[in-house]
C-alpha cells in the first residue's frame, strides 16, 4: 500500500515538473517577445530621432546613429516574427503594422537624402508629418500588442506561481511516504 501510493506521488511529481517546466517555457518567452517589441520601439525611435536633428542642423555626425538604427528594424521585425509563430493573432498584429513601419523608416531615409542634397524646407516638412503619423500607427500597434502580451504574461506567472506550489507540495506528500 505505501509503495503504491509512493508511485502515485512521484508519478504525480513527474506531471506537475512537467507542467511547471512548460509553464516557465510559456514565461520566458513572452518576456522575449516583449523584449523584442521593446527593441523594435526603440530602434524605430533611434531611426527617427538623428534623421529630424540632421534635418534642423545638416550634421553628418547625427547620420551614424540613423544608418545603424534603419539596418537593424527590418532585422527586428524578422526576429519578432519569428517569435510569434506560435500566436497567430499577434503574428498577423505585426504583419499588418510591418508596412508602416518600413514607410516611416523610408519616409527618414528620404528626410536625410533631401537633407544631404541641401533641399531643406517643403519636402522636408511633409516628409516629417509623414514620419510623425506613420509612427503613432507603429506606437499604438504596439502598445496594443504590448499589452497583451503583458496580459498574457500575468497569467502565465500565475500558471508557473500555482504549479511551483503543487510541485512543492508533492514533494512535501513525498518525504511524509
Amino acid at each position: 500500500l505505501v509503495l503504491s501510493a509512493f508511485a502515485l506521488v512521484g508519478a504525480d511529481s513527474q506531471r506537475s515538473i512537467a507542467q511547471l517546466q512548460v509553464a516557465t517555457r510559456a514565461v520566458v518567452h513572452t518576456r522575449e517577445v516583449l523584449e523584442k517589441l521593446g527593441e523594435i520601439s526603440t530602434s524605430v525611435s533611434e531611426v527617427e530621432s538623428p534623421a529630424r536633428s540632421f534635418a534642423i542642423s545638416g550634421k553628418q555626425s547625427h547620420l551614424d546613429p540613423f544608418y545603424t538604427a534603419a539596418k537593424i528594424v527590418p532585422e527586428k521585425v524578422e526576429e519578432l516574427k519569428v517569435l510569434l509563430q506560435g500566436d497567430h493573432e499577434a503574428l498577423e498584429a505585426v504583419t499588418h503594422i510591418e508596412p508602416a513601419i518600413g514607410r516611416q523608416v523610408q519616409a527618414m531615409k528620404e528626410m536625410v537624402e533631401l537633407g544631404n542634397k541641401m533641399f531643406r524646407g517643403s519636402g522636408q516638412r511633409k516628409l516629417t508629418d509623414e514620419a510623425s503619423t506613420l509612427m503613432e500607427e507603429v506606437r499604438t500597434a504596439f502598445s496594443a500588442l504590448e499589452k497583451k502580451q503583458r496580459g498574457e504574461l500575468a497569467g502565465q506567472q500565475a500558471t508557473v506561481s500555482a504549479k511551483s506550489q503543487g510541485v512543492t507540495m508533492l514533494g512535501l506528500s513525498e518525504s511524509v511516504l
